[in-house]
């Protein structure tokens, strides 16, 4: 019985020794079918050597070699030389236990040659404190997504190349606010280094250190994303100060665009365009000896005046000042004694109105100041403009110091009272100086006041305003033309109205375009000018030598604002042939000042049918950097009140020669109008200016004589008329 049991326990033992190496045996498969079937390769590698000591078939597929064949060979056979010593490291610290699994990116030769990029992961196989044996490496081919991701790379480091050579300063800023781009550019306009502004608060803070002024700048910000955001995703261009690192203060235009990463934000310098704008402005509204405003900027401060003058209800006065025997210092003394003497007289004046009034100099030894706010009742406000008046005379008849010697000086004043807007300052100054002449009549260092009551200068306004209707009624308005020159070629002509007044002769545009404007009738005669132009225009176009001058015509504020102004244009060009590569409509600036948005959609239209413009009068308005840039324009007029002076006048001299230098910066043509002696010619070609209008080539003309010059100025050399 017991050797039954033994027996028993024997064969029971022997079976669950088959049942368990059975199992053994199935797990042992199972395990190697996974090795064998997994997505990755997998190796076991002996740490010694480096060989191959099992290989699933994943590992062969990535690498391009057999098991057999990879059995025979070390991982450092197949990695790429460059990567061979970062791997023997970490296999290196592997075997000495520092540490027990790593991660690598490597490359690896396949049997075919080509590179094969894999992300490697190695894990030791012992148990710690146990003696190193092999590893488990698993390989995963990643070559297709380096190779996207270096094509990215590539394409980025390309773009940020680009951006990195434009001439403007761009910064990358992330959804996060950090700035994660900056280009040269940025640095150099900047001075601004990433540790100084590493995101966009930074930046506030560093551009804008005054708190109000950091959060305009901020706030105009949010503003232009969100609009950005609500469109598409361009963010519009406006202009600020920024205050650079060095301390410096530069202008600049912001713009940009939204992007699904954050915003692109370029930034132009305009500083040296803003800086020769000003001095425009500076020699355009100041005059040159005295500082003081020049009769430019008297009209327009002074209109501003009036109109207030209006809504309150008060009287002002304007004061012309005349400088006694001023002309006989000059021609004893010399003309440097004069300049002396009124450079001190602004001083004075400047005293005088301490900010308060408007001081001009009007002319040569002539000074204008405007009072306002002097009373509700005439009366009063005369009363007071006395006593302020007779103050100033007193301040002037002090004693000046002339290049050491004492002079005394004395001036004659003219008193005009004004409410409103009924007289312009022209008006009120011409009343000024009658009233200058009787006092200088009566004594000299006294003043008068204009008390006259005439209002011949209304009734032939409006007399003016019904014959303008007739002339129309009648065709008594003809276009004359004056030639328009490239150095010495005959390049266009200018379409100039004239009025063959039944009574008055022939009249020039300054009699009756500003009534007509304002009386309306400027929309009908504009519209005939054009008309008249277009034909003419379309008549040339079929001859030789006409047909490739070009023709400029003026064009008024209400006549471009009407609502179908480019479907007149259009129409008009339509009707009578014209070609409009051939048409140059002239714009005034006082027009820009209106609605700069539809003035650009406007021209733009034209011109997307060739239609081509030029700013005239340039340097006499209201011009704006801002919205010359933005305007299509194609030419810049410089007005002849500059040309008129240059060379002689260094005031004139230096505005044309500014204006000449913003045009090319621009991009724009220039052409010089009043050119009457070659002297203004030679100066204009001297500073860069190559086209030319005025007297010195020809005086506006009926096109049949103008046809006849142009003949002559064809006709080969030695031919004479027959």
């Amino acid at each position: 019985m017991a050797f039954l049991n033994t027996q028993v326990n024997a064969t029971s033992d022997k079976q669950l020794q088959v049942n368990k190496d059975r199992a053994h045996s199935h797990k042992e498969a199972w395990f190697q079918a996974i090795f064998n079937q997994a997505s990755v390769g997998v190796a076991l590698t002996d740490i010694t050597t480096g060989r191959w000591l099992q290989i699933n078939q994943r590992y062969c597929d990535i690498v391009g070699y057999t098991p057999d064949k990879l059995r025979h060979m070390a991982f450092q056979d197949l990695t790429h030389p460059d990567d061979l010593i970062a791997d023997l490291t970490q296999v290196a610290r592997l075997r000495m236990g520092e540490i027990t699994s790593f991660s690598v990116e490597k490359r690896l030769c396949h049997r075919d040659g080509r590179i094969v990029w894999v992300n490697l992961s190695v894990s030791a196989t012992w148990a710690a404190g146990e003696p190193p044996g092999a590893y488990i490496a698993i390989i995963q081919d990643i070559t297709d997504q380096k190779f996207a991701q270096e094509k990215v790379n590539t394409s980025e480091q390309t773009l940020r190349g680009i951006l990195d050579h434009l001439p403007v300063a761009v910064v990358l800023i992330a959804a996060d606010q950090r700035i994660t781009f900056r280009n040269r550019c940025f640095g150099a306009l900047f001075g601004y280094t990433a540790e100084d502004i590493p995101d966009l608060e930074s930046w506030w803070l560093a551009a804008f250190p005054k708190g109000r002024t950091r959060e305009e700048a901020r706030r105009l910000w949010i503003r232009k994303c969100k609009l950005a955001s609500e469109g598409d995703g361009t963010i519009e261009p406006y202009e600020r100060e920024v205050l650079c690192h060095n301390g410096e203060i530069r202008y600049v235009e912001v713009s940009g665009a939204l992007t699904s990463a954050g915003q692109i934000v370029t930034m132009e310098d305009l500083s040296a365009r803003k800086a020769a704008q000003q001095r425009i402005e500076r020699l355009s509204y100041y005059d040159l000896l005295t500082q003081l405003p020049n009769r430019r900027l008297l009209v327009e401060q002074a209109s501003k005046t009036l109109a207030e003058s209006t809504s309150s209800g008060c009287w002002g006065a304007v004061l012309l000042l005349d400088v006694d025997r001023f002309k006989l210092l000059n021609d004893t003394q010399g003309r440097d004694y004069g300049d002396a003497l009124l450079q001190q007289i602004a001083q004075r004046l400047l005293g005088f109105t301490e900010n308060r009034y408007l001081a001009a100099r009007h002319g040569d030894d002539e000074f204008v100041i405007v009072l306002d706010n002097l009373a509700t009742q005439r009366e009063d406000a005369a009363a007071r403009a006395a006593e302020r008046v007779r103050q100033l005379l007193q301040i002037l008849h002090a004693p000046y110091k002339l290049k050491g010697a004492s002079y005394r000086a004395s001036a004659c004043v003219g008193v005009v009272l004004f409410q409103g807007e009924q007289h312009g300052i022209d008006e009120l100054i011409k009343r000024a100086d009658l009233a200058v002449t009787q006092a200088k009549a009566h004594e000299r260092g006294s003043f008068r006041c204009y008390d006259y009551q005439i209002q011949l200068a209304v009734n032939e306004r409006a007399q003016i305003e019904a014959d303008i209707l007739t002339g129309l009624e009648q065709r008594q308005f003809e276009l004359f033309y004056q030639p328009q020159m490239h150095k010495t070629n005959l390049a266009g002509a200018e379409a100039l109205v004239r009025w063959h007044h039944p009574s008055k002769g022939c009249l020039s545009p300054a009699y009756f375009i500003s009534v007509a404007e304002e009386a309306g009738s400027i929309l009908r005669l504009g519209t005939e000018i054009l008309r008249s132009a277009c034909k003419q225009l379309a008549d040339w176009g079929g001859r030789p030598g006409l047909s490739k001058l070009t023709l400029s015509v003026n064009v008024s504020p209400r006549q471009f604002y009407q609502s179908d102004f480019v479907s007149q244009v259009l129409q008009i060009l339509a009707q009578t042939g014209a070609r409009a590569q051939r048409l140059k409509l002239e714009l005034t600036e006082r027009l820009l000042i209106r609605d700069i948005e539809e003035t650009t959609r406007k021209m733009a239209e034209l011109r997307t049918h060739g239609v081509k413009f030029s700013l005239d009068d340039f340097g006499t308005g209201y011009s704006s950097l801002g919205y010359l840039k933005r305007l299509p324009l194609d030419e810049l007029k410089i007005d002849q009140s500059f040309v008129r002076g240059v060379p002689t006048n260094s005031n004139d001299s230096a505005i044309v020669r500014s204006i000449i230098s913003l045009a090319k910066s621009l991009g724009l043509s220039v052409i010089a109008e009043g050119v009457e002696s070659e002297e203004h010619r030679l100066f204009l070609e001297q500073n860069g200016c190559e086209r030319y209008q005025g007297y010195l080539f020809g005086q506006p003309v009926p096109i049949g004589t103008f046809e006849d010059q142009v003949k002559g100025l064809q006709r080969p050399p030695g031919e004479s008329d027959k």
